[in-house]
């Protein structure tokens, strides 16, 4: 509730009408609503037209536009659209990379959520090198021991043993 009281009052200094502000905190929480309850047909033209409406009134440099286009971006990963959801991913990473550089933990996960979508529609040529890029930064930002390290690598495994490269897939 504090995190979408700090928007509310971040809206309101830049539109000055608390009616504009109003409306977009509702926008916003039912799509999140919608987002917790994996109604996600429900959630695409919500988080569309919020995450614009936020982002004509606050920029895109903040956790609250990109948290929106994330849930937009698996929305429609989710439905199986996967070329929208590939343009989304890949405008998600370049406005986190852009704003916030590639060692923030959301444009890493962009990355590897746009290999999962290359995985889902049998392009390994784009996931792989996608999935050994997070790999790299993962170990570079986090270490080598962390949980997030070993997933990245069972999952470049997996996409290496579903290509029937097994000797790759080995560790």
């Amino acid at each position: 509730m504090k995190c979408f009281m700090v928007l509310y009052l971040l809206l309101l200094s830049f539109s000055g009408r608390s009616q504009t502000a109003d409306q977009v905190m509702a926008q916003m929480q039912q799509t999140v609503d919608y987002f917790q309850q994996e109604q996600y047909e429900k959630v695409i033209p919500l988080a569309d037209k919020t995450a614009n409406e936020l982002k004509r009134m606050i920029g895109e440099d903040t956790v609250f536009y990109t948290g929106l286009v994330k849930m937009l971006a698996f929305s429609y990963f989710q439905t199986f659209r996967y070329e929208k959801a590939e343009a989304t991913y890949i405008y998600l990473s370049g406005v986190i990379k852009k704003h916030c550089g590639e060692k923030a933990p959301g444009y890493i996960a962009a990355l590897n959520d746009l290999a999962n979508v290359y995985e889902s529609m049998g392009r390994y040529d784009k996931a792989e090198p996608l999935m050994q890029q997070t790999a790299v930064l993962i170990r570079k930002y986090e270490g080598e021991r962390t949980m997030n390290y070993a997933i990245n690598l069972n999952n470049l495994a997996a996409l290496y043993h579903t290509m029937g490269q097994y000797i790759k897939a080995e560790p």
